[in-house]
C-alpha cells in the first residue's frame, strides 16, 4: 500500500500510521500520484461510481 484516503483527518491518519502509508488530504490527491498504478474503494456504494469514473479518467485500475 502506498497511499491512502479517508474524509476524516484522524481516520486517516490512524490508518496510514498503522498500515505505514501516506496519507493523502483528498481523493484527488490520491489520483494524480504517478507511481499509483491502482486504487481500491472501500466506500458507500453511492460515492463508488463517482470515484471508480475519476480514477478510470486517470488510467488507475479500480478494485471495488
Amino acid at each position: 500500500m502506498v497511499c491512502c484516503y479517508a474524509p476524516t483527518q484522524d481516520r486517516r491518519e490512524i490508518f496510514a500510521r498503522r498500515h505505514m502509508c501516506h496519507a493523502a488530504s483528498s481523493y484527488e490527491k490520491v489520483l494524480v500520484d504517478p507511481g499509483l498504478e491502482a486504487v481500491v474503494l472501500a466506500t458507500p456504494n453511492s460515492l463508488n461510481r463517482s470515484q471508480i469514473k475519476a480514477a478510470v479518467e486517470r488510467s488507475k485500475h479500480v478494485f471495488v
